[in-house]
């Protein structure tokens, strides 16, 4: 199945849905030695649709050559998680929200 199929089914559509409104992160890992030559704008929603996905800030690695190794990406791994909105508040929320994105980065 290819990625247009895939992501047009109705799982997926299910996948993507969220109980509430979300501030997502997300940290895409390329193979240095391959040329990226095009990105697709739903990538920044790739935390939708991980299986499995929890929205409470637990970051979640995806690793598409593995999960779904039909599909060509040209990211070797994504890292990505989401908080609810509602539930930032003050600076001190947000910085729980800053912090494992400034570990992604890091990594």
């Amino acid at each position: 199945m290819n990625q247009a199929t895939y992501w047009g089914t109705r799982r997926a559509r299910r996948l993507a849905e969220f109980d509430q409104t979300h501030i997502t992160a997300v940290c895409f890992v390329y193979d240095h030695k391959r040329q990226v030559e095009s990105r697709q704008y739903w990538w920044s929603c790739f935390h939708g649709y991980v299986p499995e996905r929890t929205d409470d800030g637990t970051v979640h690695r995806v690793e598409p050559k593995i999960q779904y190794p039909d599909e060509n990406y040209p990211f070797e791994s994504v890292a990505t998680f989401a908080w609810p909105l509602a539930s930032i508040k003050n600076t001190l929320d947000l910085k729980k929200f800053i912090e494992p994105l400034l570990r992604m980065i890091n990594e």
